[in-house]
């Protein structure tokens, strides 16, 4: 009987620990949603990216609303568009259920409203975003890049702590359209100083200015709510990609030989302590330091590392 029970606990733990480790995804909380646990979870281009993208703001992060009447007339065409237009988006690495509900639900996560549907109102949104974008990060002539949704996540939905694509996704913005939720769901951020951020957009404050490719975000808690629909809306410099883009493939080149699993980001172990020392990861990746250059050609090159 003893052993019975002793193969029953060892077979349940096997079980138990396949599950985890299987498990597509990983379990944030409160507690271990840290920075340090952040910048070890990017892979390996987005960790190239966010070690040597420029810096244009002090703090990365500013909160802002869009003008009344725009704000109305997104809210307008979600309520409307939803009805025949919204479909499920197919669901990518960033998105998913937290596994400790151990929910099997198949309820979609994640859905799609396209507001091209809308252009002049698309076009709107865009313009009064770059306005904001370019007087905050005193960059004039943005170019635009991407602009996502209306995306409208669902209950359970957690949505990874990332950066953006160093290439195209520079300065950027959130937009709230709409949430029905039964308690307020953070987007978390690391700033260019490594503080961490839980920002609560609403009514009133309904768009988040951010450096995407630099300030670390997400949703790592679970949606508890129905949904909550957002506008992403992303800008670069003229000639970013050419030049500042081509210098961070190089290290994403680089770094990748070091780092055959490129699905996960081996940077620290191979490249050293890179909080104390950035330049061990610009070493690795390029030795041709004049390159560098092109990285700092603005008065404002704040670097958290």
């Amino acid at each position: 009987m003893v052993a019975f029970i002793k193969d029953a606990i060892i077979l349940a733990t096997c079980i138990l620990l396949r599950q985890l480790c299987s498990a597509k995804v990983l379990y944030y909380s409160r507690a271990n949603t840290t920075f340090a646990r952040m910048v070890d979870d990017l892979n390996t281009p987005e960790f190239c990216g966010y070690t040597l993208a420029q810096r244009f703001t002090p703090i990365g992060l500013r909160m802002g609303s869009l003008p009344d009447d725009l704000k109305q007339r997104l809210r307008t065409f979600y309520e409307r568009a939803k009805i025949q237009l919204k479909k499920p988006e197919e669901i990518n690495d960033f998105i998913w259920r937290n596994q400790m509900e151990n929910s099997s639900s198949s309820e979609n996560l994640l859905n799609f409203i396209a507001i091209n549907f809308d252009m002049q109102l698309k076009r709107d949104v865009e313009h009064a975003i770059r306005l904001q974008l370019e007087k905050w990060s005193g960059t004039s002539r943005l170019k635009h890049t991407a602009t996502y949704g209306i995306r409208e996540y669902t209950r359970g939905a957690v949505l990874k702590p990332h950066v953006d694509r160093f290439r195209t996704h520079i300065l950027s913005a959130i937009i709230n359209v709409r949430q029905e939720t039964d308690e307020p769901w953070p987007l978390v951020a690391f700033d260019h100083n490594n503080e961490r951020h839980e920002i609560f957009l609403n009514d009133t404050v309904d768009v988040v200015l951010y450096e995407s490719a630099t300030v670390i975000h997400g949703r790592p808690y679970p949606l508890m709510g129905d949904s909550y629909a957002n506008m992403f809306v992303h800008f670069a410099p003229i000639g970013w990609d050419r030049a500042v883009g081509d210098y961070i493939q190089v290290c994403v080149d680089q770094t990748s030989l070091l780092c055959p699993d490129t699905g996960q980001n081996c940077a620290t172990a191979k490249l050293g302590h890179y909080i104390t020392d950035r330049s061990l990861i610009i070493d690795a990746c390029d030795h041709n330091y004049e390159r560098t250059a092109l990285l700092a050609r603005d008065a404002y090159r704040y670097r958290p590392l």
